[in-house]
């Protein structure tokens, strides 16, 4: 089974069951609130395994019923999800702040996602749903996240949440080195062809 984004996922929305996805709106509100709660209490105590058990728990029920109804955008970003919480349960990484940080985006994507779903006006688009998911697959595979490509992808609410020197230092700083590296190559150039002809 696969466990990538399917591209054409907008294409969901079209075919997915209204009474059932009534249903699982139901369940979707309860378990947005049980992490609500989770993942702001674990991110003051990430010792806490009873805590990231339960936030692992939430996104596994979304996982399945919403691969389950049809709404595929939900579940398989929250695989990634719980994947990343399988990974930090075992141990095999650290509970690092990038790790604290994805889940807390993630939990706050939740009810922009929920907007998605009911075809609603949203700030959420799938790019930015598959950019932070591939961000909790970094973070799982001990690879450090990107946070510069999320600043101006999330929605605004959700974006706050990342920390001010990624948002606002992370951007500027590349133009700056590129302008500071290009014209210093050619300069290396020139200089080394004097020096050649010179000492030739």
């Amino acid at each position: 089974e696969s466990e990538t984004y399917d591209t054409g996922s907008d294409t969901q929305f079209e075919t997915l069951d209204p009474e059932l996805l009534e249903v699982f709106l139901e369940e979707y509100e309860s378990v947005a609130e049980l992490l609500g709660g989770r993942v702001s209490e674990w991110s003051q105590h990430r010792e806490n395994t009873g805590l990231l058990t339960d936030i692992r728990r939430g996104f596994h029920t979304l996982k399945g019923s919403g691969r389950m109804v049809g709404a595929t955008e939900v579940g398989d970003f929250a695989w990634h999800l719980e994947e990343l919480c399988n990974t930090l349960l075992e141990g095999n990484i650290e509970i690092t702040d990038d790790a604290v940080l994805v889940v807390r985006l993630s939990e706050a994507l939740l009810p922009a996602m929920k907007q998605r779903l009911q075809q609603h006006s949203s700030e959420l688009n799938f790019a930015s749903i598959e950019m932070l998911a591939q961000q909790a697959d970094n973070i799982a595979a001990g690879n450090p996240p990107d946070w510069s490509g999320l600043a101006g992808t999330l929605p605004t609410s959700v974006a706050a949440l990342l920390p001010a020197d990624i948002t606002t230092a992370s951007e500027p700083a590349d133009p700056i080195t590129d302008i500071a590296e290009e014209p210093a190559e050619p300069t290396l150039k020139d200089l080394l062809i004097k020096e050649l002809k010179e000492n030739l």
